[in-house]
């Protein structure tokens, strides 16, 4: 982007450029001499900007206060950063006063508050599965000692322990895997109906991964915590749980 000149009178005009980069410079005139920063020189920042490929909006005034530009790519604004203050550097006096910024520190802020909100929700979760699996749990001991004299009966025509075990297991599944689904029929809910009054270019998106990991970890905790009383019903003495009343 060579020969880029801006207007014939661009003070006070609104000068647009080619957009590529973003980078941030605060111009500030030298207090000896306020009006620093001359039209030329504006016109000779703009042009060698517009050699690397940037997108500046540009108000053109008797002093460049302030310049936007946006990198391409994130990974690329440590190195635009520096062509932008090299370019700067050579188009300034030594005795000029300016400063580049980036939105580096921002960006890891915000990943470093997502990381940790992440690992506060990850906690909560397994707390929450916790309390259901003792839920389940407690639900399972009760349904063995209602059923004790059916247990008995099984084993009497021969069923093996084995078998027994697998039916309670079973059941606990059953019961942690119909939680999960209203689970995940709620929490996937709440993003379509927000979607309806959002803005047509911000939407919540579902993960299938997340969906079916929630799923397998739901099932995974039922199945751990019913095993206890699946065990204790197959370990049942046959002639013990028929006379039990």
């Amino acid at each position: 982007m060579k020969g880029v000149r801006l207007s014939q009178h661009p003070l006070g005009s609104r000068q647009q450029l080619a957009v590529t980069y973003r980078a941030i410079e605060d111009l500030k005139p030298n207090s000896s001499n306020p009006r620093l920063h001359s039209k030329k020189q504006v016109e000779q920042i703009a042009n060698s900007i517009a050699t690397f490929g940037f997108n500046v909006p540009l108000l053109v005034n008797d002093d460049l206060r302030v310049l936007y530009a946006q990198a391409g790519r994130a990974e690329d604004v440590p190195s635009v950063t520096l062509q932008v203050r090299e370019i700067l550097r050579m188009r300034h006096r030594p005795q000029a006063t300016y400063e580049v910024k980036n939105l580096a520190g921002l960006l890891d802020a915000a990943r470093l508050i997502s990381l940790v909100l992440s690992m506060v929700l990850v906690i909560v979760a397994m707390i929450a599965l916790v309390i259901s699996g003792v839920g389940i749990m407690n639900i399972m001991l009760v349904t063995v000692t209602e059923r004790t004299r059916e247990i008995g009966v099984r084993m009497a025509i021969g069923a093996p322990r084995g078998e027994i075990r697998w039916q309670f297991l079973i059941e606990a599944l059953i019961i942690s895997g119909s939680g999960a689904v209203m689970g995940i029929l709620i929490a996937a809910s709440v993003p379509v109906v927000v979607n309806l009054f959002l803005p047509a270019n911000l939407s919540i998106s579902l993960s299938w991964l997340s969906i079916l990991l929630a799923f397998s970890v739901t099932c995974l905790s039922g199945a751990l915590f019913g095993y206890l009383p699946a065990n204790r019903a197959a370990k049942l003495q046959p002639t013990e749980s028929l006379r039990y009343e």
